[in-house]
């Protein structure tokens, strides 16, 4: 698992900062290690229907779509167990486990990406208000099935707040 930082290619960063840890064993304590796995702009998580399954997604900037118009995403993740952990100073903590069964909704990038750079993006010419147009594979991020093997179960926390002062 490489720590990911989508943060330059998801929407609104600038406003609210998502932050998605994984449980990835205990240390010898028996406390959990919980490593960084990836840091977003503004998420969604929303219940699919079926009931106890949800998804976290987070889209690319505003006006960057498929060639139907469609907006695309940057990270696609189902979820099962989603609970409410905490809120306070602006931050909700939420804890969920990767959706061991749903490897369709597992579309979590690799460093780096940025479909908007790949060869075959172009800018849309038929629309008023010009935007990028990402090459048809890429509404979704590709599906990576080493890192789901990896992930697969796994718990993990989400944090989403202001983002941090850098000073």
């Amino acid at each position: 698992m490489k720590f990911t930082d989508l943060r330059n290619i998801t929407r609104d960063s600038n406003i609210i900062e998502t932050s998605v840890s994984a449980y990835m064993g205990a240390t010898w304590e028996g406390i959990a290690a919980m490593n960084e796995w990836l840091k977003l702009g503004a998420c969604d998580i929303r219940e699919e229907r079926e009931q106890g399954a949800y998804r976290l997604t987070a889209y690319l900037p505003y006006g960057v779509t498929d060639f139907e118009h469609d907006s695309a995403y940057a990270l696609r993740l189902g979820l099962v167990g989603l609970e409410f952990a905490t809120m306070y100073n602006g931050s909700v903590h939420l804890l969920a486990y990767i959706d061991p069964n749903c490897s369709s909704e597992f579309r979590v990038p690799e460093p780096e990406y940025n479909p908007m750079k790949l060869e075959g993006a172009y800018e849309c010419s038929d629309c008023e208000d010009r935007h990028i147009i990402v090459p048809e594979d890429y509404y979704t991020p590709p599906f990576n099935k080493e890192l789901y093997k990896e992930m697969r179960g796994k718990k993990i926390r989400i944090l989403m707040a202001p983002p941090r002062n850098k000073d």
